[in-house]
């Protein structure tokens, strides 16, 4: 199959239950790029823990979908002469947006991640194209340089991809790429080292003792504090841009709408789901709509603006984008400088700027489910806001509605996007948890002001 300049849609048969981040399988140690705009060759050696790597491990990977190694040979012609890299594609990971290949150089024997973005729109995405998808990689270079130092290489000019033989072929990485400099009409592979798999945070978690994970949480939570802290916040006026009540109401419609193959019962999907998964995604939204008009919100949401929470931030801290060092590795006093988040939001603004307690919601979910551990998810939002100093109702009601809602949205994108009916379950499991707790907050804030009492922020 040959591109002209760039990579077209191509339908997969088979798409993964769970869209993994960059850095699902690991493999090789880091190692500190050069400043020079371009590497001409991979990197050659690999850095310690100290230079901000982790021990490497190599990927037990599964082999390719058949769907996907019996595509054809896709070329991409170069205007130019420009010095070719061979990789060997080991193993690969596939959404509807994107395909992450896990490479190894041939002539050295390194790993490394790249991902690709395809030609593709939903109301999460807009890739569909060869400007937007360079735009992407651009913005993802950028701001995961940002959250995580030394692990992103750089972009690379996709001059052969042979699925069939299981080849790829790049162009030397740009370490520094900047718009204008790119190949208008080619699309552009985003490369960074592999780490081990070993100590992605899920990994860690189901693997040692409550006693370190609790540790590991501590540390964990440090980690993203100090990054928020160190974030620059949005100016009031974009701050209220992004996270005003109004703005945040039109957000929350938006989200809802992504289940809307499951709350449809006329529609042509209505059969997919049970009447039981439906009743609650119903009750959810319901809830969400009336809680969201609980008259604080309001008042709350502009006080977060004022106090300037509202930031640029990650926007997809779950535990698969999460790496952290071992403490046999270094002592625990300095494990928190060596914790990595992967795969920031790179796509749409409306889910990268937002309130630092959304952020954080992300991840607490994600424990709660993923890990199936909620004492756990709630030990870490509490250590969150104790931390940071946000323990007033204002902090912590907000935090409550965040939790609900990236619960009902997990729920509705493994549902409908993901083809993942249990990990939507446990999803779904949580959103009722958590709205729960919700309402027995709204409940008690209601009897306190009705007995004479006022609230913490009075």
């Amino acid at each position: 199959m040959v591109y002209n300049g760039h990579l077209s849609k191509i339908g997969v048969s088979e798409r993964s239950s769970d869209d993994e981040s960059l850095s699902t399988r690991a493999a090789s140690k880091k190692k500190s790029a050069a400043s020079s705009e371009h590497i001409t060759e991979p990197l050659s050696k690999n850095i310690s823990i100290e230079e901000s790597s982790v021990i490497s491990c190599t990927p037990k990977t599964e082999p390719l979908s058949e769907p996907v190694s019996s595509l054809t040979t896709s070329t991409i012609p170069s205007n130019h002469t420009a010095v070719l890299h061979f990789y060997k594609i080991e193993d690969m990971r596939q959404s509807e947006s994107a395909w992450v290949l896990f490479i190894r150089h041939m002539p050295t024997k390194q790993s490394f991640v790249m991902k690709i973005l395809l030609e593709y729109k939903d109301t999460r995405y807009s890739l569909e194209s060869v400007d937007k998808r360079q735009q992407c990689q651009l913005e993802a270079l950028h701001w995961n340089r940002i959250f995580t130092p030394g692990i992103y290489l750089g972009l690379a000019r996709i001059h052969n991809l042979d699925l069939h033989r299981k080849v790829v072929t790049l162009e030397e990485i740009v370490r520094n790429p900047r718009k204008e400099r790119l190949d208008p009409d080619a699309d552009y592979a985003l490369v960074m080292h592999q780490l081990s798999a070993e100590r992605q945070l899920g990994c860690i978690l189901s693997e040692e003792s409550a006693f370190y994970c609790k540790i590991y949480i501590k540390i964990l939570v440090r980690r993203i504090s100090e990054i928020h802290e160190q974030l620059m916040p949005l100016s009031l006026e974009e701050g209220r841009r992004w996270g005003s009540y109004e703005y945040l109401e039109l957000k929350l419609l938006h989200n809802i709408a992504l289940a809307a193959p499951v709350l449809d019962i006329d529609g042509p999907s209505s059969k997919r789901y049970s009447s039981e998964v439906r009743n609650t995604f119903t009750w959810l939204k319901d809830k969400l709509l009336h809680a969201f008009t609980h008259y604080v919100y309001q008042k709350y949401f502009e006080q977060r603006v004022q106090e300037r929470w509202i930031k640029r931030c990650h926007g997809d801290l779950k535990a698969p984008n999460i790496f952290m060092a071992s403490y046999n590795d270094c002592s625990l006093q300095e494990l928190w400088r060596y914790v990595w988040f992967l795969d920031a939001v790179d796509f749409n603004p409306s889910y990268s700027n937002i309130d630092v307690l959304s952020d954080l919601a992300m991840l607490v979910i994600d424990i709660q489910v993923r890990m199936k551990a909620p004492g756990l998810a709630t030990f870490m939002a509490e250590q969150y806001l104790t931390l940071t100093g946000q323990q007033n109702e204002a902090a912590q009601l907000v935090l409550a509605y965040y939790l609900v809602e990236k619960a009902f949205v997990g729920a509705a994108i493994s549902f409908v996007y993901d083809n993942a009916p249990d990990l939507g379950l446990a999803f779904l499991n949580a959103a009722r948890m958590c709205m729960e707790r919700l309402i027995d907050m709204q409940s008690d804030m209601c009897f306190t002001l009705e007995s004479g009492g006022t609230s913490l922020d009075d």
